[in-house]
């Protein structure tokens, strides 16, 4: 049995096809978010807050699209959505999306490679969960939204790069320290550089929290 999706699941699924397109559509996206007041109010309140760090106020939806760039598009869209999926299950669950968000694109970041960007490694964690949000199996989930491959590959558990990424962030989530130690030989990172990074996630957390 699968429950049936709501309206508002479905118009945030529907956006989040939209953001993942190949082709990235300023206006087309900026027309989705302007038929929706709460989205608007979502993301000026969202490009406006400390965390962004912008000196001038924005009160244009469509400046605040343009600053933000098409990869700061699709993770504020991937933020809100879960956030809407989100709704009726344990608040935990929506927090550790979002830990597994910045913490893969933290490592990423550390890890400097062409195939793995920090984009990508935080649209890895805040997807890691969004079968067990939806109730739906991911490979259901996944065709409703289009993915890259390897994204879509490491999200169904294929062993990839990015696979490897989240097997780390999901050990040390875990305090599987034997695991976070191999991963960490694998990917070349030295053991100790991890709290660190993890402490950046957390003062990270900690400021959204007052636009979430």
């Amino acid at each position: 049995y699968k429950p049936r999706l709501t309206n508002n699941e479905l118009s945030r699924i529907r956006l989040l096809k939209e953001v993942n397109r190949p082709n990235f559509d300023f206006n087309a996206i900026t027309e989705v978010i302007a038929a929706d007041t709460n989205l608007v109010h979502k993301l000026l309140t969202y490009i406006n807050s400390v965390g962004i760090g912008l000196t001038n106020h924005v009160s244009n939806l469509r400046q605040a699209t343009v600053l933000l760039g098409s990869s700061g598009i699709r993770s504020w869209v991937t933020l809100i959505s879960l956030q809407t999926f989100s709704e009726d299950k344990p608040s935990e669950l929506f927090t550790l999306s979002l830990l597994r968000a910045k913490f893969c694109e933290l490592i990423a970041r550390r890890l400097n490679r062409r195939d793995l960007t920090p984009d990508t490694g935080f649209l890895l964690g805040m997807f890691s969960l969004i079968d067990v949000l939806l109730n739906q199996p991911m490979a259901e989930v996944l065709k409703e939204i289009t993915l890259a491959d390897d994204l879509n590959a490491a999200l169904l558990g294929e062993d990839n790069d990015l696979r490897r990424l989240l097997d780390l962030v999901i050990s040390y989530e875990q305090g599987d320290w034997s695991s976070v130690a191999a991963c960490c030989e694998h990917e070349h990172i030295p053991l100790g550089e991890i709290s660190p990074i993890y402490d950046e996630v957390l003062e990270w957390y900690n400021k959204l929290q007052t636009v979430c």
